[in-house]
């Protein structure tokens, strides 16, 4: 690894720093995911606090070999100083002709992402990345170079810029270098907890379902409930209605029956009280002209006894006078 420093003009004695390298464990696809992977980033550097896309081209979205996107960054720095953060846009390129590939980024101004009170937002930055794979991108092996060139917006002792150069950036590419090579092992746990997320939400949802079946099942139940309860209320309103009438109509049929001096039997249902009763009428009306024919002949029979018992006594007067 070889690192070069030059004086960036009109920054007030501020170093622009260059650095090539090569690794032979890691292949070029690894080592672009780390540079474009905020979500990994956040994993393997800790002076990341907050990295996100706020924004992205719509052109690169669907694109596999290329991408333009927004990205907010906040950098934690030393105690007594204010974090440092930055708003810049970000172009990458994969261009597999050419077996190579290239990073741009550099500072720019987005409407999510205003001036906040308690950070110190950089307004010069910018850096160029070209990554080369020894054979393919997914096979180990690159060499890279990078240029890039940052305002911090404080004055740093040469003291400090020589501890950059000599050990901190080293350290920095080396922490990227190990996360290149755990890149495989991250996707693999990441799909595992997306499948248990998944996995638990459906089991959620089942329950969610499960409960709500449940709870259609008791109200189809209470409806059953209030409907058979509603049931037994109007067949007991029916059937005092019916007793009641039935009493009425036995009342009038045995009023009726008293007043004709005889006795009629009637069962429970209506139409066979009302068969009953017409039957019951008949038989009482035959049986009314069949005593009043009765009677008639016991009156004509007693009056021819009476007028053959008058002429038998004239006739006897007459003989025995």
């Amino acid at each position: 690894m070889m690192i070069w420093r030059k004086e960036e003009p009109n920054t007030g004695g501020m170093y622009a720093y260059k650095v090539f390298g090569t690794f032979s464990d890691v292949s070029a696809e690894e080592f672009l995911q780390v540079q474009v992977d905020v979500d990994y980033r956040k994993v393997w550097d800790p002076t990341a606090k907050q990295l996100e896309i706020i924004d992205t081209d719509p052109k690169s979205l669907s694109a596999k070999d290329h991408r333009t996107d927004i990205i907010y960054w906040e950098m934690i720095w030393p105690r007594l100083f204010s974090n440092r953060d930055y708003v810049y846009q970000r172009r990458w390129v994969l261009d597999e002709e050419k077996n190579i590939v290239v990073i741009v980024s550099r500072v720019t101004d987005h409407p999510d992402a205003p001036n906040r009170p308690d950070t110190y937002r950089v307004t010069s930055y910018w850096s160029y990345m070209v990554i080369k794979p020894s054979t393919n991108f997914s096979e180990p092996g690159i060499e890279f170079g990078l240029t890039y060139f940052d305002d911090p917006g404080v004055n740093i002792p040469s003291a400090v810029t020589a501890w950059v150069a000599l050990s901190g950036l080293p350290d920095f590419l080396c922490r990227m270098r190990q996360a290149a090579k755990d890149y495989k092992n991250y996707i693999c746990i990441k799909k595992q907890e997306d499948l248990l997320s998944a996995s638990i939400l459906t089991d959620k949802d089942e329950e969610i379902i499960e409960a709500e079946d449940n709870n259609s099942n008791d109200s189809s139940k209470v409806l059953v409930n209030l409907d058979g309860a509603n049931f037994a209320r109007e067949s007991n309103i029916v059937n005092k209605t019916y007793s009641h009438e039935s009493l009425s109509n036995n009342s009038t049929i045995e009023s009726s029956a008293a007043n004709n001096d005889n006795i009629v039997y009637f069962s429970n249902n209506t139409n066979n009280n009302n068969n009953n009763n017409s039957i019951n009428g008949n038989d009482n009306g035959s049986k009314s002209e069949e005593s009043a024919t009765k009677e008639s002949d016991k009156d004509l029979e007693q009056n021819n006894e009476q007028e053959t018992g008058y002429f038998r006594y004239l006739f006897l007067t007459k003989l025995f006078a």
